[in-house]
């Protein structure tokens, strides 16, 4: 019997979509330079080598691969750059095979009008079509993921938020799938046996087809759906009552701080924590289960306890079945805004107390609390903490490398007796803090 696929073998196994968009793009270029086909080829959009208005093509001769790479760069094909008034080709030659690319170019570029005409307009509209997804993956849009109860899908509407969060990695101007791929995926999950369904964005509830989603996964796949959202829409009884019915049984929803000028500020988005806070609390109300998740950064680190003490008197007592599965403390990824992650974060020494005694207030309330995982702290963060230690559900096992490449130890990691089972830290916190307040577990912790 063979083994079980791995989450990302597993991911692979859905309907490409930008990586589809970018062949048609290499391709169509590939005819346009007339460009043989053993030879490696890449189309470049953002290099130094560029200038205004070109599109780059970087090609790997077959006849001389220690030679390094030719630099072509076309012009009057981009699609900012439009109308094109004519086309044109600059090169860098640095071996005998890469004269040869460039001379195959040029006299691609010179074929009668009526045969480069159509493989002209190939090209553009390829680019025209891959350029707005270029800087995306297609993991973005649909992936399976591991968890502690099995792997689960994940379906990314597009990027369009309600709020602006500055520590956001997601580029809110980013495109999103085409709808009628978004509803192949879903079908395609399920053929996948995926029987957990997290539906995201963005902000998934600006989206007009999430309740319909949310029905089809439920009620035709039997999945058991989730939302990641800022709960502002769920404070709407009908809105709320509509995904309900529709099938939505948990919501995992942003809660950074007890106080609203905190998270409206870390939001950019001026009165909507109340909105959020009467979303999460509508949802416990109609009998949906919840996740909350707090991005930890220098604006609320100081505010962690009273956050957690919040947590516990909105979200917990006010309801006598809890129905709040888990209040997690994440370490986020890379900001949207350049420079942002190094402006904003603080070293483990500084947050790490934080982080831990909210995590007692929460713990002391019945409420599991997460604190490690793909995009948590280090296990050490909650060394002398046993308690706390026992709660945490994800063990780096659980997890192939496709979904662990983000992550790596820095020097004090190297000793630490519980290392196999710690993801370890992000590539921004060791080029900003390196080993900094780490606390390596020993064979008596």
């Amino acid at each position: 019997m063979s083994p079980p696929l791995s989450p990302t073998a597993q991911g692979q196994q859905l309907t490409p979509f930008v990586s589809v968009l970018r062949f048609d793009a290499h391709e169509a270029a590939r005819a346009l330079l007339e460009l043989p086909a053993d030879d490696r080829m890449e189309l470049v959009l953002d290099d130094a080598e560029l200038r205004a208005g070109e599109v780059g093509v970087r090609v790997w001769p077959s006849g001389d691969p220690d030679g390094g790479p030719v630099f072509l760069g076309l012009r009057g094909v981009h699609p900012d750059v439009q109308p094109a008034r004519s086309i044109g080709l600059r090169s860098v030659r640095r071996t005998q095979a890469g004269r040869g690319v460039v001379q195959h170019a040029r006299q691609g570029l010179t074929r009668p009008p009526a045969e480069l005409a159509p493989r002209l307009r190939g090209l553009i509209d390829t680019l025209a079509a891959w350029v707005p997804f270029a800087h995306l993956r297609d993991e973005e849009f649909r992936k399976v993921s591991s968890s502690p109860m099995g792997a689960y899908g994940t379906l990314r509407l597009g990027y369009r938020c309600n709020q602006s969060c500055h520590f956001c990695w997601q580029d809110r101007d980013a495109p999103g799938p085409p709808a009628a791929l978004t509803w192949q995926w879903l079908d395609e999950l399920a053929a996948l046996g995926v029987s957990d369904l997290s539906i995201t964005g963005g902000e998934p509830t600006t989206y007009r087809d999430l309740p319909a989603l949310v029905e089809r996964a439920h009620h035709v796949h039997g999945m058991r759906v989730s939302i990641q959202t800022n709960a502002i829409a769920l404070s709407a009884p009908k809105y709320l009552e509509r995904l309900r019915t529709a099938g939505l049984s948990v919501i995992s929803a942003s809660y950074h701080s007890a106080d609203a000028a905190t998270s409206d500020d870390m939001t950019n988005a001026p009165g909507t924590h109340v909105r959020t806070v009467r979303g999460v609390q509508a949802a416990l109300g109609a009998g949906l289960r919840a996740t909350l998740t707090c991005v930890v950064q220098g604006r609320n680190v100081d505010g962690l306890e009273a956050q957690a003490r919040s947590i516990v008197d909105l979200f917990v007592r006010p309801f006598a079945e809890s129905r709040l599965l888990r209040a997690t403390y994440a370490h986020p990824t890379s900001y949207a805004e350049d420079g942002g992650w190094q402006r904003h974060q603080v070293p483990f020494d500084v947050s790490g107390p934080k982080v831990r005694a909210a995590a007692r207030i929460l713990h002391e309330a019945g409420v599991t609390v997460q604190v490690t995982g793909t995009c948590g702290f280090p296990l050490c963060v909650l060394a002398d903490e046993p308690e706390l230690l026992a709660q945490q559900p994800l063990r780096r096992a659980q997890f192939d490398a496709g979904q662990l490449q983000h992550l790596a130890f820095a020097p004090p990691c190297a000793a630490c007796t519980r290392r196999s089972e710690c993801f370890g830290l992000r590539e921004e916190y060791r080029e900003t803090f390196g080993g900094r307040g780490l606390r390596p577990f020993t064979t008596s912790t």
